[in-house]
């Protein structure tokens, strides 16, 4: 994938965005009182953006 360097930068802006909008999402989760099961999936999603965010920015600095 040839990217140029503002759009690799526009690119871990985007996964960071995501991160803490689904992060967000999960404290809501968590202050009113969700079903365990609602919370549990929510900070799966989380922790798979985090890794899909390291992966990518490790393949995008390799590429550089």
């Amino acid at each position: 994938m040839n990217l140029t360097k503002l759009e690799k930068q526009s690119l871990r802006v985007a996964l960071e965005y995501a991160i803490c909008d689904y992060e967000t999402q999960l404290e809501s989760l968590i202050d009113n009182d969700y079903p365990l099961e609602d919370i549990t999936e929510q900070r799966q999603l989380v922790k798979g953006m985090q890794r899909v965010q390291t992966k990518l920015t490790n393949q995008l600095e390799k590429v550089s």
